[in-house]
């Protein structure tokens, strides 16, 4: 019998503790499962609160047309019937927006956090840039009648007056008339009184860098690659809030970065005239 109760008892002892261990390893497996899919749960709900409160926020139906300006490279213009927005993409990288019923502006930059603020008045007598920079064109080319040409499978109005070129986009029923004439204070682009899509003039015969022939070429000042209807949120044409007003326009059009450089190229010019 003492023998017998010597070998079973180890083996039982093996076996409640294997037991043991096995219901150990399946509560702690089993806990896991538990938090995994709580854990996925919780992700689940956020995603679809997000989603909600995305759906939830108001938007407004726009035009947003990709477009390049010789002087300030790629912008995104934004037109809606009550508002504009113009994103540079170019190397400026500011932003405008403007909004009925005042047409007040405001250029910013995100990245510096600065903005100028204006009224639409001084926006006509001075626009982002002056004459010098960006020569101020008349806003009407009475030329020949218009034909309708396709641009970014888009139809536009084609005008010639002489060897100017203008493409125009008819404003969309219901935009305020006033979007016109503030895009002419802005790119200084004729438009009709309807959108500028493409704008042309004929190129100096001879260039002067490399002295080849252009003669009979179109110089593109102003040209559109792609236009498009949009959703925008309705807070889109607001004026950003907090960011530090400056004086001075020219401030905000070119980053903090770019005008530090620049102002250390002037101490080393002046160091060496020195």
């Amino acid at each position: 019998m003492k023998c017998i109760s010597q070998l079973l008892i180890p083996k039982l002892r093996q076996s409640l503790w294997a037991r043991l261990l096995y219901f150990q390893g399946s509560v702690i497996f089993g806990f896991s499962l538990l938090l995994t899919a709580i854990f996925s749960l919780a992700i689940f709900c956020l995603a679809a609160q997000t989603l909600a409160a995305e759906g939830d926020k108001p938007t407004v139906k726009a035009l947003k047309l990709s477009q390049i300006h010789y002087y300030f490279g790629d912008c995104d213009t934004v037109i809606a019937s009550n508002g504009l927005r113009i994103n540079n993409r170019g190397s400026m990288k500011f932003c405008l927006v403007t909004k009925a019923p005042k047409w007040d502006f405001c250029v910013f930059r995100d990245d510096d956090k600065t903005c100028f603020p204006q009224s639409l008045k001084w926006l006509s007598e001075n626009g982002i840039v002056n004459n010098f920079i960006v020569m101020n064109r008349e806003i009407d080319v009475k030329g020949e009648k218009a034909k309708d040409v396709k641009i970014c499978n888009t139809t536009v109005k084609h005008i010639e007056k002489g060897k100017l070129k203008l493409d125009i986009l008819p404003l969309p029923a219901g935009f305020s008339p006033q979007l016109p004439t503030i895009l002419h204070y802005i790119y200084k682009i004729p438009n009709n009184g309807a959108l500028a899509i493409r704008y042309s003039k004929p190129a100096v015969k001879r260039d002067w860098l490399s002295g080849e022939d252009h003669t009979g070429r179109q110089k593109i000042l102003f040209d559109t690659v792609k236009i498009e209807a949009v959703l925008v949120p309705k807070n889109y044409f607001d004026a950003p809030l907090n960011y530090r007003k400056l004086r001075s326009i020219q401030e905000v059009l070119v980053s903090k970065e770019r005008r530090d450089a620049t102002a250390d190229l002037d101490e080393i010019f002046q160091i060496k005239k020195k």
